[in-house]
C-alpha cells in the first residue's frame, strides 16, 4: 500500500494478532485471560502459519486463546 507516496506494508489481522502475542510473551506476559481480544474474525490455520515462524512458545500460547 502507498501511503503519502511511500511504500507500506499492513498487516492482515492473523499477522497482527500473531505479533501482538509473540510480542506479550517477550514481555514475560503468560495469561492472555483478561485481555480483551476479538479472535472472531482470525483463521486459526493462517495465525498458527505465522505462529511457526516465531517459536513453539508463540504457537501454543495461540492455541490457548483461540
Amino acid at each position: 500500500m502507498n501511503i503519502e507516496g511511500e511504500k507500506t506494508l499492513i498487516a492482515d489481522r492473523e499477522k497482527a494478532f500473531t505479533d501482538f502475542i509473540y510480542y506479550r510473551l517477550l514481555d514475560g506476559q503468560q495469561d492472555f485471560k483478561n485481555e480483551r481480544l476479538d479472535t472472531s474474525n482470525i483463521s486459526l490455520k493462517k495465525a498458527g502459519e505465522y505462529a511457526k515462524q516465531y517459536n513453539n512458545k508463540t504457537v501454543d500460547a495461540l492455541r490457548k486463546i483461540l
